[in-house]
C-alpha cells in the first residue's frame, strides 16, 4: 500500500496535532515483519466469537503501543488500575494527536467484541445486536478507499476484517509521528528553545507592566 495514496490515513487539518503520517523506513520494515502474521492469526481464529475478540485484542495492542510512547508511565498506570479498552480509547482521543477516525473505527471493533464477550447467546456476527452492527457498518462505510478489499467484502465478518486492517495500519503508521514528537520534546535543544521563548515572553510582560505604571 502506498501511504501517499491511502486516503483513509489522512485527517482534517487543525483538528488534531497530526493529520498525516510520517512513516519511517524502519517502521514500515517492522510492520512488514510483524503484521502479516498477526492478520493471519486473526483469519485463522475460527468462529466469529474468536474472530471478533482477537480482532479487538490486536487493536488494543496498537493503542497500547501509542500510549506507552507518549506517556512514559502508562505501563505502570495500566497495571495498577482496571484500565479498560474504552478508557484507553478515550485517553488517546483526549490527547488529540492522531485523526479521530481511527479511534472511532477502533471503538466500533470494541463494540463488536463486547457483543460476544458479554452475551453467550450471540453466536455469529450476522446475529449480533443492531447497535454493534450499525457501529461496524458506519465505520466500514466511513473508510474512503481500500477499494480492492472492499470489493471482496460481502459478509459482516469481511466488513470487520477490512475495518480492522484500516485501524491497525493507521495506528501503526502514526507511531512514527509520536516517536518523533517524543524525541523532540525530550531533547535538550527543545528545552533550550522553550527557555528562550519563556525569557522573551517574560521580558515583554515586565516591559508592559513597567509601561503601565508610568
Amino acid at each position: 500500500m502506498v501511504v501517499e495514496e491511502a486516503l483513509f490515513l489522512y485527517g482534517p487539518k487543525g483538528e488534531t496535532l497530526f493529520s498525516e503520517p510520517f512513516p519511517l523506513v524502519s517502521d514500515v520494515g517492522e510492520w512488514n515483519s510483524q503484521m502479516p502474521a498477526f492478520f493471519h492469526r486473526v483469519e485463522r481464529s475460527g468462529d466469529d466469537r474468536s474472530y471478533a475478540i482477537i480482532s479487538a485484542i490486536l487493536v488494543e495492542y496498537q493503542v497500547d503501543r501509542i500510549l506507552k510512547l507518549i506517556m512514559p508511565g502508562f505501563r505502570r498506570f495500566a497495571e495498577n488500575r482496571d484500565v479498560t479498552f474504552s478508557m484507553k480509547l478515550s485517553l488517546l482521543k483526549s490527547l488529540s494527536l492522531i485523526p479521530e477516525q481511527f479511534i472511532a473505527w477502533a471503538d466500533a471493533i470494541r463494540t463488536v467484541r463486547n457483543e460476544f464477550a458479554h452475551d453467550i447467546q450471540v453466536e455469529s456476527l450476522e446475529k449480533m445486536g443492531k447497535k454493534a452492527r450499525d457501529r461496524l457498518m458506519s465505520a466500514y462505510q466511513d473508510i474512503p478507499d481500500m477499494k480492492v478489499a472492499k470489493e471482496k467484502a460481502k459478509t459482516t465478518r469481511q466488513f470487520l476484517g477490512v475495518t480492522l486492517q484500516a485501524v491497525v495500519f493507521g495506528l501503526r503508521m502514526y507511531e512514527s509521528n509520536i516517536m518523533l514528537l517524543v524525541e523532540t520534546i525530550r531533547s535538550s535543544e527543545f528545552l533550550e528553545q522553550l527557555k528562550g521563548i519563556f525569557s522573551s515572553r517574560r521580558t515583554k510582560e515586565l516591559e508592559s507592566m513597567q509601561g503601565s505604571t508610568k
